[in-house]
């Protein structure tokens, strides 16, 4: 999410994810891109990362082009990791609020892209209460140690890109 709140509120709940994934996964870099404006605030909520902030817009086009997986708080960035061909997990919660107004009159079965485009879930979404340390975890432990898993989210986004060229036919 490109809000202040909603990064001070995801990124919270990403913290230990990222610190543990980069520590069982040391092969693999970390990143967190993001805004220029943007820079401080992520350095106050993980000021001991591992991950790199990138804001420069080239790189983090390069960066989404070659990364294995993401971590995606929901938005535009999905249809970006889609047309870059790269794995990945969806995660996004709000204020307690906003969650039921959402709940009330949004009335979809998911919020990226791609699953609302195949009406399945292509890509693991962890919205609000599903969205755990513990189950965010899991989903990337599986996509990494399951090359298959990230190939069929790719055949997907494939179709997704080819399906968007030809107008959707």
């Amino acid at each position: 999410g490109s809000r202040e709140t909603e990064i001070k509120k995801n990124l919270k709940k990403m913290k230990n994810v990222l610190n543990d994934i980069s520590s069982e996964f040391p092969n693999y870099k970390c990143y967190i891109l993001g805004f220029g404006h943007h820079k401080e605030i992520i350095k106050k909520i993980i000021p001991d990362s591992k991950a790199k902030i990138v804001t420069n817009y080239d790189l983090k086009q390069k960066i989404m082009m070659q990364s294995s997986l993401a971590l995606a708080s929901s938005g535009s960035v999905t249809l970006e990791l889609s047309k870059y061909q790269t794995p990945m997990v969806v995660v996004y919660d709000t204020n307690y609020l906003t969650r039921i107004l959402i709940k009330l009159f949004v009335k979809v079965k998911f919020c990226s892209i791609i699953n609302i485009f195949f009406n399945k879930e292509v890509v693991p979404e962890l919205i609000f209460e599903k969205f755990t340390y513990s189950r965010v975890l899991n989903q990337i432990r599986g996509l990494l140690n399951n090359k298959s898993l990230r190939n069929e989210q790719i055949r997907y986004m494939n179709i997704f890109s080819e399906k968007m060229l030809n107008n959707g036919n």
